[in-house]
């Protein structure tokens, strides 16, 4: 969840080993590790944290994503499911392509 909406549900694992949404990526890539790769490399935020009693519209998330474009300041994301996994993000697909 960021900002009190849900970003990604799936599968612990899904989620955990294959995050989609740019919130958990930087969650994961900010987590210390012990052994193994880790899932996701160098995601580091930028910008500032949104207000939360004043969220923006749209993505309340681009504030602080590398990803976002213009309609995600038009749009509000909803979550939508590709094979039991669910994620609100315009762009999601460009950062796991």
């Amino acid at each position: 969840m960021y900002l009190g909406r849900i970003v990604e549900i799936g599968r612990t694992a899904d989620v955990l080993h294959g995050p989609r949404h740019p919130y958990p990526r930087s969650l994961l890539a900010a987590a210390p590790r012990i052994g193994g790769p880790r899932v996701t490399k160098n995601f580091i935020l930028q910008g500032e944290p949104a207000n939360p009693p004043n969220v923006p519209f749209g993505c309340r998330f681009r504030t602080r994503c590398t990803l976002t474009i213009q309609v995600c300041a038009e749009t509000e994301t909803q979550v939508e499911f590709e094979h039991h996994h669910g994620v609100a993000c315009l762009c999601w697909r460009e950062q796991t392509a």
